[in-house]
């Protein structure tokens, strides 16, 4: 199943940005293969029922709304998304990360 995923909020955003690169290390170190979209359309916002950015929708249903969600917490997504399909969970990606990445 491949997974969609939709990050939401103002491209200029710090959060945002935090949220684009946290997700893209957890898919990396999962070997996931994802279709991303980011939306910076804030009536697409308005219409998810995302009134603070940035909000995070993983396969159209909103998982994080107003804040950059723990590594911990984006595993879980993709360990639903994945039930089934496999026994291992989903990997941590390294702990390298700059601080201001880590959660």
């Amino acid at each position: 199943m491949l997974l969609q995923i939709e990050i939401l909020g103002p491209a200029d955003d710090d959060r945002f940005r935090h949220v684009v690169r946290l997700l893209s290390r957890i898919l990396a170190a999962n070997k996931q293969s994802a279709f991303v979209t980011l939306t910076s359309d804030f009536q697409r916002m308005i219409d998810v029922c995302a009134f603070v950015p940035p909000a995070v929708m993983v396969n159209g249903r909103l998982r994080s709304v107003g804040r950059v969600p723990a590594v911990a917490e984006v595993c879980d997504w993709l360990n639903q998304v994945q039930a089934g399909m496999g026994d291992e969970p989903p990997a941590h990606p390294d702990d390298e990360a700059s601080p201001e990445e880590k959660t």
